[in-house]
């Protein structure tokens, strides 16, 4: 993890410029309180990014409204095994409300996520099934294939 906690410290002054400009893939592991201070460093100071993995424990801490630099991948892994249909109901909300130019896949990298989401998925509001299917990325599993369509 390059970026600081602290978005005031700097912390990336210990890696040169060049070195976290020529970022084209990370992976995130942090609480999800953090996310956007994170993502905001992360937009701020790795411009190439165009690939980015975030482990959460549980899917709750992916929140809405995040604002991700111009990544075009984006994969998620949740720590938590099994949750339940309100924390898959929160992951889709979350994703719903992402704010990213270039997004194209949104990967769930765990392999227990995808049965589980397709469960919850009955349990969804109709308007959050519909915007899924229509968004202008696609939910993969974590072999590519288009979870909901």
């Amino acid at each position: 993890d390059y970026l600081p906690r602290d978005k005031d410290a700097n912390h990336l002054l210990f890696h040169t410029p060049a070195q976290i400009s020529r970022l084209s893939f990370l992976t995130f592991v942090f609480q999800g309180d953090l996310l956007q201070k994170e993502l905001d460093l992360l937009s701020e100071y790795c411009t190439v990014v165009d690939k980015l993995v975030i482990y959460l424990r549980p899917w709750l801490e992916l929140k809405s409204h995040l604002v991700l630099p111009p990544v075009s991948y984006l994969g998620l892994h949740s720590k938590a095994v099994k949750g339940p249909h309100f924390h898959y109901q929160a992951l889709v909300s979350a994703l719903l409300t992402l704010t990213t130019p270039k997004l194209r896949t949104v990967q769930l990298l765990h392999a227990c996520a995808e049965e589980e989401l397709r469960e919850s998925v009955s349990s969804f509001a109709a308007e959050d099934r519909a915007c899924l299917v229509l968004c202008s990325f696609s939910l993969e599993d974590s072999r590519g294939r288009v979870l909901l369509s």
